[in-house]
C-alpha cells in the first residue's frame, strides 16, 4: 500500500489479536449461590450488572439457589465477581 511506513508491517496482527479476544463468543455458566431472600439476589444482580456489556443475561432461581449468567468473560472472573456479594458461590458448569 502506498501509505505503508517503511519497516512497518502491513497488517498489526497483535492489535488484531487483541480487538478479536474481545469479541469472544457468550458462554452461558450456572453457579450455585447461597441466596435466601430477595435482597440477596438484588446484591448479585448488582455487581454482575457492574460488568456491563461482558454480561448479557443473568437469570436468578432464588428457590433453587441457582444464578445463570450468560457472558464472555471466563468463568473465574464471573465467580470473583458474584463472591463479591459475601454469599458462598461455586461454579456448576456451562449450561447445555
Amino acid at each position: 500500500s502506498r501509505f505503508a511506513r517503511k519497516g512497518q508491517p502491513q497488517h498489526d496482527t497483535e492489535r488484531h489479536r487483541k480487538f478479536s479476544d474481545k469479541m469472544a463468543t457468550p458462554q452461558t455458566h450456572v453457579f450455585n449461590v447461597a441466596m435466601t431472600c430477595g435482597g440477596c439476589s438484588g446484591a448479585v444482580e448488582r455487581v454482575l450488572g457492574k460488568l456491563g456489556d461482558d454480561v448479557s443475561n443473568v437469570s436468578i432461581d432464588l428457590d433453587a439457589k441457582k444464578v445463570t449468567v450468560t457472558s464472555t468473560l471466563d468463568a473465574d472472573t464471573l465467580l470473583a465477581t458474584i463472591q463479591k456479594t459475601g454469599k458462598d458461590t461455586s461454579y456448576v458448569g456451562v449450561a447445555e
